[in-house]
């Protein structure tokens, strides 16, 4: 401590940094606040000393002091006028105002770092999509969607501008310009089938399908889907299966819809989550089908196999009233009786203890 410097001393410098970055990877944000002072008042350069004072304003960020972390690269922004380290500051100051909500002054910041022809291709692209967000996150969803294609226009990978284009679905979905997010999700479906981005897309593409009304194109999607992501590589392969069911069923193909609900049970018949999901479905187009049959052999299975789940309550209330349709009186009583006796005070219970 005797021969502490003052302040301009490389070495120095250099230990407030490895001592600052310890104790920030430590979680001791707070301890590392005096250290990262000592590095600004040790650094020797204009260089090292950016690189204390941004350090400094990210670990005011992580103590949650957004204000004074502002503050100070407010104050930075002032003092170094082009400087090539300028392009960060403002993209990190849109991050800040993005967090407290201050959407105009966030989306004033962000474009100052876009604009910035010093500033890499990576962090224009960044605050070109942070530009978008910020449309979006004030409900602004057709503007949203403009500035996702710019920030897809200038992406610098296939993965930025996949997922730019994915964002910009999502805005035109949110805005219920639907033919616009369905064209948009098919384009990133098709030209990004390798990446996450296109497989999302194509789920996209078919939900919002199917939220349309058009249940034979939700089809046709999912179908292209389960095609160009089997087993195994697919992420949403039982959600996709499901919902096609669903499109079927809504599109009147009932016997089809059926034979997806089978599939999606046989195929993932280990799952204690997709088969009672896919035999709920099941015994539902049964229903719509009037096929008594199929309603008590799907829900005999899930309340046999799956007592302890949300399904059963559902499951044993249909398989109880066909018994009662079908006249098979000791079986419905005794499914009566369990009904009520473990769910009459619960609000389902009492929406059908009268008809029971």
């Amino acid at each position: 401590k005797g021969e502490r410097p003052i302040q301009g001393n490389f070495d120095w410098w250099v230990v407030a940094n490895v001592l600052s970055d310890a104790l920030a990877g430590a979680g001791r944000h707070k301890d590392a606040e005096p250290v990262l002072v000592d590095a600004l008042l040790f650094a020797v350069t204009a260089a090292d000393k950016d690189i204390a004072e941004l350090r400094r304003a990210d670990n005011l960020v992580e103590q949650k002091r957004v204000a004074e972390a502002v503050a100070l690269l407010q104050k930075y922004n002032e003092t170094r006028v082009g400087y090539a380290e300028l392009a960060r500051v403002n993209f990190k100051l849109g991050d800040l105002h993005r967090s407290l909500k201050a959407y105009a002054e966030a989306l004033r910041y962000y474009a100052l770092a876009a604009e910035n022809p010093k500033a890499d291709a990576g962090l224009r692209y960044r605050a070109r999509f942070n530009i978008a967000v910020c449309h979006r996150q004030r409900l602004e969803y057709s503007l949203a969607a403009r500035k996702f294609a710019e920030a897809a226009a200038i992406g610098t990978s296939d993965a930025e501008r996949a997922d730019a284009g994915l964002q910009g679905g999502e805005a035109l979905r949110s805005g219920n310009e639907m033919a616009a997010a369905i064209a948009l999700y098919q384009s990133v479906a098709e030209a990004y089938p390798g990446l996450p981005q296109g497989e999302e897309a194509r789920r996209w593409q078919a939900r919002t399908l199917f939220e349309s009304g058009n249940y034979a194109g939700a089809v046709a999607a999912y179908d292209a889907y389960i095609a160009a992501y089997p087993k195994g590589k697919a992420r949403y392969l039982d959600t996709v299966w499901l919902e096609r069911g669903v499109a079927l069923r809504d599109g009147g193909q009932l016997e089809a819809a059926l034979k997806s609900f089978k599939t999606l049970a046989e195929m993932f018949k280990e799952s204690t989550d997709v088969v009672p999901r896919a035999l709920e479905e099941g015994y539902k187009t049964a229903l719509v089908m009037g096929a008594a049959d199929k309603v008590t052999l799907m829900t005999s299975r899930l309340t046999a196999d799956f007592k302890d789940t949300p399904y059963y309550p559902r499951a044993l209330y249909w398989k109880t009233y066909v018994a009662f349709a079908k006249c098979r009186h000791p079986e419905a009583e005794q499914g009566a009786e369990e009904f009520l006796g473990r769910y009459a005070r619960t609000d389902e219970g009492a929406a059908v203890s009268v008809s029971f």
